[in-house]
């Protein structure tokens, strides 16, 4: 991405994603291989963002909401997880509401 490749970005960042969805069907539980797919939720959103995809972005924002909501069930104290949650929404509220203003 940072060499303006982003279809090529776009490629690598789903096979990424791919291995990280699948580490997580193996083993829901393990909570650092849930905030890594987050965090690559949280990637993919911003090349989505980047190639004008905002449909496909609040697609993904919401999968990574799932993700950051499901770790604060096993730990609701965790401030992180509560920030990331928060930036989840906010995200997606925003999207939504553009989405909403072009129709």
């Amino acid at each position: 991405m940072a060499q303006g490749n982003l279809s090529e970005a776009l490629q690598a960042y789903q096979l990424g994603l791919h291995i990280r969805e699948h580490l997580d069907a193996r083993d829901p539980r393990n909570a650092e291989w849930r905030e890594e797919l987050a965090s690559t939720y949280v990637s993919v959103i911003a090349l989505h963002m980047k190639l004008g995809d905002a449909k496909e972005a609040l697609i993904q924002l919401h999968k990574g909401h799932e993700v950051i909501a499901q770790l604060i069930t096993s730990a609701p104290g965790n401030p992180q997880w509560q920030k990331n949650l928060a930036w989840f929404e906010g995200q997606i509220a925003r999207l939504e509401n553009q989405e909403a203003e072009k129709h």
